[in-house]
């Protein structure tokens, strides 16, 4: 399994146009809040859609929301 880390080397690597490596990590980890945030979201929406539980959860805010 690959961490995450080494999807960041990779896209560090791949991204290298003389820019600074702070400025690609930031805009990764900007990236992979917005892929975290886009799956909590499809999660609690099918949980919601399930007749067995539908108006029984009260969900939290997605946590990735505000980091993406």
């Amino acid at each position: 399994m690959t961490t995450t880390n080494e999807v960041l080397a990779t896209y560090v690597a791949a991204m290298a146009h003389g820019g600074s490596m702070e400025n690609d990590s930031a805009e990764f980890f900007a990236w992979l809040n917005l892929i975290r945030a886009l799956a909590w979201e499809e999660g609690a929406e099918s949980a919601f859609y399930e007749p067995e539980i539908r108006g029984q959860v009260d969900y939290p805010d997605n946590p990735y929301e505000e980091q993406a």
